[in-house]
Order: C-alpha cells, then structure tokens, then sequence
C-alpha cells in the first residue's frame, strides 16, 4: 500500500515564505496546501494496545501512534470527509481512508500521521467535515452508507468484540481556518468500562479464591450486549448516541469468565489482597474478555437495576452468588446511565453477613466519586 510522501521540509518552506511575507495566517494559500494530521486521544487508565489509555510511562496518545504504528500494533484510523461548496456537499472526499502513524524511531519530529496514495489538496471556498473512527478493523459494522455527516456502526457486540472504539469530529472552514496547520482530531471513547473487584471486609478476617465471573440479565431483560451506535447529528455533530439491539435472555451468562482460583484475602495489620474479575493469570474460560486490564467493555445505556452480577469462589464451591448492579451510577441526567467514555468500577466487599458494592466512577481515567450500597447474600 502506497502512503502520501510528505516531505516536511517542504511544507516548513511554505510556512516560512508566508511568514516572511507577512501574509495573515488565515489567509487563503496561494498554492496547494496537503491536507495533513494531528490526533489526540483522551487519557485512559493503564498501558494496553486494546484499551487506548495512558501510563507506565506513556501518554494515551503515544500508545494510540503505536497501536497504529505498521509492525507494532497492527491497527489504524479510519477518516471520512465530505466538503460543503455551500448549493451543494461533495461527499466521501475521504471514503474510509486507513490512517497511520509512521514512527520514525525516537520520537523524531519527522514523525507523522499519513494516509494512502497522493496527499490532498485542500479546496478553497468551502466546509470540510471529517469524521474518525478506531480501530479500523472494525470497518465491517460501518453502515455502507455512512459518510462524515452520517456515520453508524451497527449491530456493534461487545459479547464477541472487546475493542476499545475511539471517535472524532471536526470541521475546518478553507475561509478563515489555518490550512498549513493539521487537522486535530480529539479521538474520544465510545464505550463504557465495567470493572469488578472482590474483597473482604476490614476486621472480617478469612481468605478465598474468586472461581467464575459474568452477567446476567433479570426476567425484564433490560441489559443490552449488542447496540448501533448513531454519531452526529444535526444539532450537535459529536453526540455518541448508543440504540440497544438484543438483550440476552435470562438464562443466558453475559460476558462469562472462568478461573483456576484468583486470591482475595483480608488480615488484621497486613495489606488486604484484592481479586479483580477478567484477569489473564490463570483465566480457563473468557480470554476473550482480560485484554483490558480488569475491564469489560460495555454499550452506553441506561442502568435499570436488573441486572445480576453473579459469582463463584473456591470456599463456596458450586453456589453461586447473585447480587444485582445498583440502578443509581451517578452519571446522565437521571444519574442512572452509563455513559460513553466514563468507567465504572464496583468492588464487591464480603462482611460476616452479606455483601457490600461499592462504586467508583470517573471520566475514564480519574476515579473522583464512589458511594456504598449494601445488599443481603
């Protein structure tokens, strides 16, 4: 596959020969000017090429250029664009174009992000609209008729696809914007992220193993795994708006993991050991789900309290424990919506005599606000 040959010298010349002309920087180029790009994607939680997200070390943007980088991550961008001449819109100026990130090692500033075949040239007079998706590989559930002002991913199911969707928006004016500056998107998180950890109480001294983990919908079946997701409209054109398609029936475990034993444990005086579902080490069943660090993704919906989060441990054997999710998230409107782009974790606390989840919640990556919620075995 043949990549646009940017040569950043070149375009540093035409910088620099409008700049010693004194020509504003909004003003129209007198030459063809390469569409190019910058993107940015909102930080995340730990370091991992399925959930894009930042630390050890790295930014969520670096692990995003890697992830997209040819030979590392083996992903990419896909970019739409339509062009409104004002009586009429020029539609699929980008069809779906593959972005990627080409790293010239060591963070060289000759790095860029590059797309297929010869670099295009902005138009003058109009309104570009681009629209961005990630991972690529996900091409397939893009409506064939999407576009930059209509884009859909339908019949997206998070029971089989565990891939962190990234989204971005942006509309540049040839009129009054800066065409020698790229085009910036701010890729921003689709999904919603379920993480669940188990533990004792403090003073409750006793250890256990976590043997199994899933969820289960209630006889009202108000959880959904598969959902379409509409991005744009026409009065906000960066709106992620999530419509349920199937929600399991109730016999049916959701998102079901197996352990060989994953240790949790609580000693007076000592550091409490914390079991976190979907972890990889020792996972029998659900590999499918520990890609992202302890977190299930999920569809963005409303959170009705009817829905079962189920386990079983080493000590209780073949009993399994089925507690419901709290209907309240604090987040949405109602306060009872999980939201794109926030990640909710519930840490289920084991007392003498019942069950306690906790629930932190955050914008991805900043856990700032949790409440307690008991509930009887």
């Amino acid at each position: 596959m043949k990549f646009s040959p940017f040569v950043p010298c070149l375009l540093l010349a035409t910088v620099c020969a409008c700049t010693e002309s004194n020509v504003p920087e909004t003003a129209l180029p007198e030459v063809g000017v390469p569409i190019r790009w910058h993107v940015e994607s909102d930080e995340g939680m730990m370091d991992s090429r399925a959930m894009i997200e930042g630390g050890n070390g790295k930014s969520a943007d670096e692990v995003l250029q890697e992830a997209c980088t040819p030979g590392l991550g083996g992903q990419s961008i896909g970019i739409w664009a339509d062009l409104d001449g004002g009586e009429s819109t020029l539609y699929n100026i980008f069809a779906d174009v593959e972005l990627i990130y080409q790293d010239k090692e060591g963070g060289n500033p000759d790095s860029y992000w590059n797309y297929p075949g010869e670099p295009l040239i902005w138009e003058n007079y109009g309104v570009y609209r681009f629209r961005a998706y990630y991972p690529r590989s996900i091409k397939d559930y893009v409506l064939s008729t999407s576009n930059a002002t209509t884009f859909v991913i339908e019949e997206y199911n998070t029971a089989s696809m565990q891939e962190d969707v990234l989204v971005a928006y942006k509309r540049v004016n040839t009129t009054f914007d800066n065409l020698y500056i790229p085009v910036e998107l701010n890729m921003q998180h689709a999904l919603s992220a379920l993480q669940f950890r188990f533990r004792f109480d403090k003073g409750y001294e006793d250890t256990d193993h976590l043997t199994s983990f899933w969820l289960q919908n209630g006889a009202t079946r108000d959880f959904a795994n598969v959902g379409l997701l509409i991005y744009g409209t026409a009065d906000n054109p960066n709106q992620i708006n999530w419509q349920e398609a199937y929600q399991p029936l109730a016999s049916q475990r959701m998102y079901y993991w197996e352990n060989s034993g994953l240790l949790f444990d609580s000693h007076t005086g000592s550091t409490d050991t914390v079991a976190v579902a979907y972890t990889p080490a020792g996972t029998t069943a659900g590999q499918e789900y520990t890609r992202n660090n302890g977190n299930i993704l999920i569809i963005p919906q409303t959170s009705d309290g009817t829905v079962n989060l189920c386990f079983t441990t080493r000590n209780g054997g073949n009993t399994v424990y089925r507690v419901p999710i709290p209907k309240e998230t604090g987040t949405g409107i109602n306060r009872s919506q999980f939201l794109p782009g926030h990640r909710y974790v519930y840490t289920i606390t084991i007392t003498e005599t019942n069950l306690r989840v906790d629930l932190s919640i955050a914008p991805w990556n900043l856990l700032k606000s949790s409440f307690d919620i008991d509930l009887n075995v």
